[in-house]
């Protein structure tokens, strides 16, 4: 005999064995369900299936970024010539008078350009100015030469040591000073040039008056001199005689 134990033998009633045979053949058919779900091999690749119908619109995706600058095109031909502009005629501007915009006048010098219908006087905001009238121009004014003892306004040019200077300010003071701006320096006085050719010879001058003659003598004992006397009465210079004196009595001895 064996050693093993036995099997007991299930005692089921009629009732029990349908049930235990229908949990057993339901449990079966979820297993083949799930055997049916799972992916089998791949299969061969099938034909073309006809285009489908045109989805709707995505929505706006986000703006990329810049892409690098393009060579740059060709110039484009020139445009048609336009209409030539032309400049209303300039009027006088006239008071208690309406000027329509764009009507353009002369007032005060200046020249302005109504923006709208108005009667009021250029320099109103319904006025655009054109052209501001101008003004007199400030000229510099020669004064000579600079003297500590005159006064001096912007603009004057004086001159000083063979220099010229122009005044930047209203009393400029000392010259030259801060007050000053040099507008000519003194030159360095030049290299002597070549010798001219000899001038022609003049004309003859008249005859000239005849000269004084001696006509006497003055004797002066004291100083031992001659004083000539001339026919112009006037007296030449003396001739002195005392040395040739004491030289005739040192031999007379």
């Amino acid at each position: 005999m064996s050693d093993k134990p036995a099997i007991p033998v299930p005692s089921y009633t009629l009732f029990e064995g349908l049930g235990t045979c229908l949990a057993m053949a339901r449990r079966a058919l979820e297993e083949a369900r799930a055997l049916a779900r799972l992916p089998g091999p791949e299969g061969k690749c099938g034909p073309k299936g006809e285009a489908g119908e045109k989805g709707e619109r995505g929505e706006k995706g986000l703006t990329g970024p810049q892409g690098l600058a393009g060579a740059p095109g060709e110039p484009g031909l020139p445009g048609p010539r336009g209409e030539r502009g032309a400049l209303p005629v300039v009027r006088e501007w006239a008071p208690d008078t309406v000027h329509y915009k764009g009507n353009v006048v002369a007032h005060a010098g200046g020249t302005w350009q109504a923006g709208c219908d108005t009667g009021q006087a250029p320099g109103h905001a319904d006025w655009v100015c054109l052209a501001y009238p101008g003004r007199n121009a400030a000229m510099p004014t020669v004064r000579g030469t600079w003297s500590e003892a005159e006064a001096y306004a912007a603009l004057d040019i004086v001159a000083l040591s063979g220099s010229s200077f122009i005044a930047r300010r209203e009393a400029p003071g000392p010259c030259p000073g801060d007050g000053w701006q040099l507008i000519a320096s003194a030159g360095r006085q030049g290299i002597k040039g070549p010798a001219g050719d000899r001038g022609a010879s003049g004309e003859r001058g008249l005859p000239g008056a005849s000269a004084p003659v001696i006509i006497g003598w003055k004797i002066d004992r004291k100083a031992y001199a001659a004083i000539p006397i001339l026919s112009d009465k006037s007296e030449a210079p003396p001739l002195e005689l005392r040395s040739l004196f004491e030289q005739f009595h040192d031999e007379a001895r």
